[in-house]
């Protein structure tokens, strides 16, 4: 009975130590934001990319991803990034101004311009 009990607690204790995927992506996603903060926008991608290995639905991840790429001035990349997390969550704000901010940003208003009008007629809310 001892020795059941024993290995009862061993492999409990060993469960709790046992990290999630969720709280992995989450651990990755909070380190990249720490990297990106601190101007570290290459590893900062790293992480968030490791982090959408783990949670490939999370839209937010992909847009962090964009940012990356925005900063260090990969512009071809961040918009086919802004673009991805938009089909992900056609709702995401933040990728939406994003995206609009570059087209404008690459003189592209008419083209930023009627995005976001069809996206006001989609979504008036």
């Amino acid at each position: 009975m001892r020795r059941m009990v024993c290995w009862a607690w061993i492999t409990l204790t060993i469960a709790g130590c046992l990290t999630t995927e969720e709280e992995r992506a989450h651990d990755y996603n909070s380190q990249g934001v720490r990297l990106y903060q601190q101007g570290n926008f290459s590893a900062a991608q790293q992480d968030f990319q490791a982090a959408l290995q783990l949670s490939p639905g999370d839209a937010d991840l992909v847009y962090n991803i964009g940012q990356c790429y925005e900063k260090q001035n990969d512009l071809v990349r961040a918009e086919q990034t802004y673009s991805e997390c938009l089909r992900k969550n056609p709702n995401h704000a933040a990728s939406r101004f994003a995206l609009a901010a570059l087209m404008i940003r690459q003189g592209r208003k008419p083209e930023a311009t009627h995005m976001v009008e069809d996206w006001l007629r989609t979504q008036p809310r």
